[in-house]
């Protein structure tokens, strides 16, 4: 069940289109665009992560 915040009621056909959850975070509050943000930063370190790891497998295979 989600949170109620800011004076919300909860009501039977009304649903959030956002994850509460992650949008009210501890004391803090972000907006989806920051959420955003974050989701892609974390997926373009991720995929880096891999590119380099790729590259050296490919260096090492290489001079095998």
């Amino acid at each position: 069940m989600a949170m109620l915040m800011h004076g919300e009621s909860q009501s039977a056909n009304q649903r959030p289109m956002y994850c509460k959850d992650k949008v009210y975070t501890g004391g803090k509050e972000f907006s989806l665009e920051e959420l955003r943000a974050l989701h892609w930063t974390s997926k373009r370190r991720e995929r880096e992560r891999l590119e380099t790891q790729y590259s050296q497998m490919r260096a090492d295979i290489m001079y095998v």
